[in-house]
């Protein structure tokens, strides 16, 4: 269980960091710009093009894949970790890179690598932060459970953005650890919801969704996953991936519910009870997707070691 120290920042201690930041050389990097960068780390970059190179290729074969992924021996096994959730529908059945891309297909394994690339690049550098990991692999179970009733998409779609809606937090506290304090992270880690969208948007001028689309478009993750990624704090009006937006909405929300133990943003709201009843969904739903977590506690306490 994670422990932080307890602190409090005043208001006018908040708005003197954000002026000194402002005040800082005009010639220092965006934080958008220092995002990008953290994006094209050679651990990721070489991965990124490696796997869109081949992809790419009109003959592209599954060995062609399948021997960029087990060059990395780490990546290899958290792609096969990752493939074999029992919410992709194959638990237990892939021990293999080949027999997760004949079964997932190309563009999910070449999405869940560039996933377990960036989780091995975080894990060695926040190992204080893998509760924010359990709490995102919580949502991509509940949302890969309520993607039939709600979408009627792909599920495999839905647990991959629910795997990633919160790396936008990680990259924002990469990016911004010289310029804030401890009390300002413990304060960051205790909001949720809005609350947590707007204290961002005062301290660094952006969020984490919007650190998230910068980071994860650079690695060129589809706006299938990016969309329900950069929305999962608000409801999308309208557009083509309306539902599954409201999937990772709704499990964002849901999470505060049925797994509350580890460190989450998440924040059950009248909204979320107004979409959920939309759907025709009930208590016994919510009964049910707790119980589905409760059966995967111990595979989240060993897959990220809490």
């Amino acid at each position: 269980m994670l422990i932080y120290t307890a602190g409090f920042i005043s208001l006018a201690h908040t708005k003197v960091r954000q002026v000194n930041m402002n005040q800082s050389s005009k010639n220092a990097p965006t934080i958008k710009e220092k995002i990008l960068q953290l994006s094209n780390l050679p651990s990721l970059a070489v991965v990124k093009y490696q796997l869109i190179r081949a992809l790419n290729k009109e003959n592209a074969s599954i060995e062609d894949i399948s021997e960029i992924i087990r060059h990395d021996q780490a990546l290899a096994s958290r792609v096969i970790a990752v493939a074999n959730s029992a919410f992709l529908g194959y638990p237990g059945r892939i021990n293999a890179i080949e027999q997760a891309i004949m079964l997932l297909g190309f563009d999910l394994v070449r999405s869940i690598s560039l996933a377990a690339s960036i989780f091995n690049v975080f894990a060695g550098q926040y190992g204080g932060f893998k509760q924010m990991w359990a709490h995102s692999y919580v949502v991509a179970n509940v949302a890969s459970s309520l993607c039939n009733k709600v979408s009627g998409k792909d599920r495999s779609t839905c647990f991959l953005a629910g795997l990633l809606h919160d790396i936008g937090r990680l990259v924002l506290f990469k990016v911004i650890s010289d310029t804030i304090m401890d009390t300002e992270v413990h304060d960051l880690l205790t909001k949720k919801g809005q609350s947590l969208v707007q204290a961002e948007n005062e301290l660094f001028q952006c969020n984490h969704t919007q650190a998230a689309e910068w980071f994860l478009d650079n690695l060129c993750f589809p706006e299938e996953i990016l969309v329900p990624i950069t929305t999962h704090h608000s409801i999308l009006k309208e557009g083509v991936h309306k539902k599954s937006a409201d999937v990772i909405f709704l499990s964002e929300g849901l999470s505060d519910l049925i797994y509350p133990q580890v460190v989450h943003d998440g924040q059950w709201s009248d909204e979320h009870q107004k979409m959920f009843e939309e759907y025709g969904l009930s208590d016994r739903d919510i009964a049910d997707l707790k119980a589905i977590v409760e059966k995967e506690e111990q595979a989240i306490t060993r897959f990220f070691d809490l």
